[in-house]
């Protein structure tokens, strides 16, 4: 097991790296803001786990945290439950990556469909267009689509 200790913002950012597993912060590194560290990596690796750790952190401010992107926050007394942790952290960062990859298919095929398609939402709303759907219909663009549609009585569905 490979691991790296940084103590500043700028030094972890330097050091962010996709192959990681995982990062482990201390709620109280000096020079560090655990917050802005955590910004970053949601930024650059969204799906990597994020747990903190910390000896004196409140359930407010794990809550926060695990509200702005953490998967979880320990007291440096419970470290029993790192690994747990880390291994269910894994997991929904396996679900999230596998997600997008079937949306990015999804829109792949949704685009490339030589048939015009749109997808309706329960409410009548439009969704989705494929550029198939505009070149059949002649717009020249998905918001001139839109404009049109939203028009008539009812959208597309009555």
């Amino acid at each position: 097991m490979d691991w790296e200790h940084v103590q500043t913002a700028d030094a972890f950012a330097a050091r962010l790296d996709p192959s990681f597993d995982a990062i482990i912060a201390d709620y109280h590194v000096p020079g560090a803001v655990v917050r802005a560290v955590l910004a970053i990596t949601r930024r650059r690796l969204p799906d990597i786990p994020f747990i903190v750790i910390s000896a004196a952190m409140s359930a407010d401010e794990g809550v926060e945290l695990m509200r702005l992107g953490a998967q979880d926050y320990l007291s440096k007394r419970g470290l029993k439950r790192l690994g747990p942790s880390l291994i269910q952290a894994s997991g929904r960062a396996r679900e999230r990556q596998e997600a997008r990859s079937i949306e990015n298919r999804y829109r792949s095929l949704f685009e490339q469909l030589p048939a015009g398609v749109v997808r309706i939402g329960p409410g009548g709303e439009t969704l989705d267009i494929n550029a198939a759907l505009l070149k059949i219909m002649r717009f020249p663009d998905e918001a001139t689509f839109r404009e049109e549609i939203a028009g008539l009585p009812g959208g597309l569905v009555s």
